[in-house]
């Protein structure tokens, strides 16, 4: 029996009506298609993000108490929309971290999948690209760093790396569009994204994202985003990332 903790962040905000729906219809695909899972589903209000993931993780590793023993959890965001087949498809791989795709909601709607770019020593981080074309492949590759929005990451995993495990950090000058960068650091206001921290520890561990490219999921803007969208700017060549050039 395969134990999961599904986890949806609730942070400041209510998930969309289809957001719900596409997960209850996924919850009763699996069940329909394996007799061998059970599901505790978990919706977190704790506020920040980072918060609310860091403490999704302690109620996977201590079990609500002691009332469970998880195998693995899936999160998946409360702003997205998945496929019937999400948390199959999920199972299906031998990876401990697997991983859905979905697309940024602001322009240019790239993939939330990355690789790293290059080391800022400076800043002593990474900086990432996005993943322009094996999103658009059927065939799983590995990423460096993925959002959290659809993904699947093991016991095993969780229990091998340390709190703090999401937290901000200052973007790299590396970065563009960055001018601004000594009033962020006057007012100690924190860029990047929480889940870098986060895969690093992950990867420093020796552990590897598969990326599932059969799983595309959809997120929520003034519309849906999903892969048919992103497809017709990556094709007409309007995908453009600065640190391409």
């Amino acid at each position: 029996m395969i134990n999961i903790a599904l986890f949806i962040p609730m942070a400041g905000f209510r998930p969309h009506p289809e957001h719900v729906n596409s997960v209850i219809n996924a919850v009763n695909f699996l069940k329909n298609k394996r007799n061998d899972v059970l599901i505790h589903e978990y919706r977190c209000a704790v506020f920040p993000i980072q918060a609310n993931r860091s403490a999704c993780v302690g109620h996977a590793l201590e079990g609500f108490g002691g009332r469970y023993k998880f195998d693995t959890t899936i999160w998946l965001d409360g702003d997205m929309k998945f496929p019937e087949n999400v948390l199959q498809r999920m199972l299906l791989h031998d990876s401990p971290v697997v991983s859905g795709v979905y697309y940024l909601k602001k322009w240019p709607h790239h993939p939330l999948i990355f690789k790293r770019h290059r080391y800022d020593r400076e800043k002593k981080m990474w900086v990432y690209l996005p993943i322009l074309d094996k999103v658009l492949d059927i065939h799983p590759f590995y990423a460096d760093m993925v959002g959290m929005g659809c993904v699947r990451v093991d016991i095993e995993v969780l229990k091998k790396i340390k709190p703090p495990y999401f937290q901000y950090r200052y973007h790299s000058d590396l970065e563009p569009r960055l001018k601004e960068m000594d009033f962020l650091k006057k007012y100690m206001v924190q860029g990047n994204t929480e889940e870098a921290h986060f895969w690093e520890k992950v990867r420093n561990k020796g552990y590897k994202i598969l990326v599932d490219p059969l799983i595309q999921c959809e997120h929520e803007t003034v519309k849906w985003i999903g892969q048919s969208d992103y497809a017709l700017l990556y094709n007409a060549g309007k995908v453009k990332i600065a640190e391409d050039a």
